[in-house]
């Protein structure tokens, strides 16, 4: 195992230890980033590195820790985790784009378009585009 993979592993343990109230996953997220560097397809390349069976929510707040400590403030982030959601198949990768703390899609209406298609097709997923549709329309 590389550095690289011994460190997500790692920081991926402690912010399933502390979730949801991050203190030391900050840090350990903030070395990962560093290390690894932040390119276009970081999350892409997060998602490769970790095991098929490993749990999504972890992943899901890496990347939401990742979305607030980005230069780009994670526009490359959400712009590869739309893309999950647009694609529609994978329901590991549409939880965790679900679960960014962050509305996918800059339009409230192609992200309803797209959310209200996962939530006919994915059961697993139903609930949560339901609450993202209903908390953005309450606030615009």
């Amino acid at each position: 195992m590389t550095t690289v993979d011994s460190l997500l592993m790692e920081t991926l343990a402690v912010i399933t230890r502390e979730s949801p109230e991050f203190d030391e996953s900050f840090g350990m997220a903030d070395r990962l980033l560093a290390l690894i560097g932040e390119t276009p397809d970081l999350a892409a390349r997060v998602y490769a590195a970790i095991p098929a069976d490993y749990p999504w929510r972890p992943i899901a707040d890496l990347l939401g820790i990742f979305i607030w400590s980005t230069s780009d403030n994670g526009t490359a982030i959400t712009s590869t985790t739309e893309e999950w959601l647009l694609d529609g198949s994978d329901p590991r990768r549409v939880l965790i784009a679900l679960h960014l703390d962050v509305y996918p899609f800059r339009s409230a209406a192609k992200m309803v378009e797209v959310l209200s298609r996962i939530a006919l097709t994915m059961p697993e997923a139903a609930a949560e585009c339901r609450r993202l549709i209903a908390t953005r329309r309450g606030i615009e």
